[in-house]
């Protein structure tokens, strides 16, 4: 801002006149200070954004010292300003922005501490960042304002998952699980983690209550296709990979899936061509070298024959 402004900004929407004139002098004492040199020492009572950023120099930066001396104001001005601050990060995640959203989410919990939707915003920030001990430290704050919210269980526990601590991150998902036994997002969570630690018969059983709570479910069906698949458990891989491919019929993995099947099972092997040919046309990562893997293998058994 410059400095023929600092004090010039118009008045907010609502906002008395008589205080407005009154912000506008303290802001102008304050500028006095600072371009003596001198550091603020008393306690300083942010009640608008507009009498914020006029405190500010023009790289954004306060013009006070010590950010312990700011108060701010719980009244309509702070909590729309608030409100605006948490909205712009969300769009500056989106936009891939994470340093800005950072600096706007820290602002917006100084506004409104008690905020949840800030902390969880800012580990999500932090997490993108690789810093997820930080990340932990505002889900925990998150969960010490608002102990009851499964949600945030659920996003602690995949926290828990990058740092490897496997036992409390499942603690977390079945805590919100008792909090909400129809949480979608917590038997997922579960399921992918039983996985991990190999608790197929767990995950399995996690995956049909996620069935029953949304049926047909192509991400659901995937993943227990996928994991009977691993299992070798063939014939009940095949029936949910054939229901995928009724709903979604360019779906490439369930394609290569039904494909391997019908090669272990030596059955139908043209069939198991055409799929995975089919697949390759969709782009599968895989599908060439498993389709150049049959075609070898049928040409070595037609010499051998």
């Amino acid at each position: 801002m410059k400095k023929s402004e600092k004090t010039t900004t118009v008045r907010p929407v609502g906002m008395n006149p008589r205080v407005w004139d009154v912000l506008k002098k303290v802001a102008a004492e304050l500028w006095k200070e600072h371009d003596k040199g001198v550091s603020v020492r008393r306690k300083v009572m942010i009640s608008c954004k507009e009498f914020y950023e006029m405190l500010l120099d023009t790289e954004g930066n306060l013009i006070l010292d010590n950010k312990a001396l700011i108060r701010f104001a719980n009244n309509g001005h702070i909590k729309t300003w608030s409100n605006e601050l948490l909205m712009e990060a969300i769009n500056l995640m989106k936009h891939g922005a994470i340093d800005t959203a950072i600096e706007k989410l820290k602002l917006h919990l100084s506004l409104d501490t008690k905020s949840v939707s800030g902390r969880l915003q800012l580990a999500d920030c932090l997490k993108q960042q690789g810093l997820y001990r930080a990340a932990l430290s505002n889900i925990n704050e998150a969960v010490h304002i608002k102990p009851n919210d499964e949600s945030i269980y659920i996003q602690r526990a995949k926290l828990y998952s990058h740092l490897d601590q496997d036992g409390r991150a499942l603690n977390d998902l079945n805590f919100a699980l008792l909090l909400n036994s129809n949480s979608y997002s917590a038997l997922k969570g579960r399921a992918y983690l039983r996985i991990a630690v190999k608790n197929i018969d767990l995950a399995i059983e996690d995956m049909e209550k996620m069935e029953a709570l949304i049926p047909n479910h192509l991400e659901t069906l995937m993943l227990k296709g996928t994991v009977l698949f691993e299992e070798k458990k063939w014939p009940k891989a095949y029936k949910i990979f054939k229901s995928v491919l009724a709903m979604e019929p360019h779906n490439a993995e369930a394609i290569v899936k039904l494909a391997l099947i019908k090669i272990e099972f030596k059955v139908e092997e043209k069939s198991a061509l055409n799929d995975l040919q089919f697949a390759r046309a969709l782009g599968h990562p895989k599908a060439n070298g498993l389709l150049a893997n049959l075609l070898s293998k049928r040409q070595n058994h037609r010499k051998a024959a």
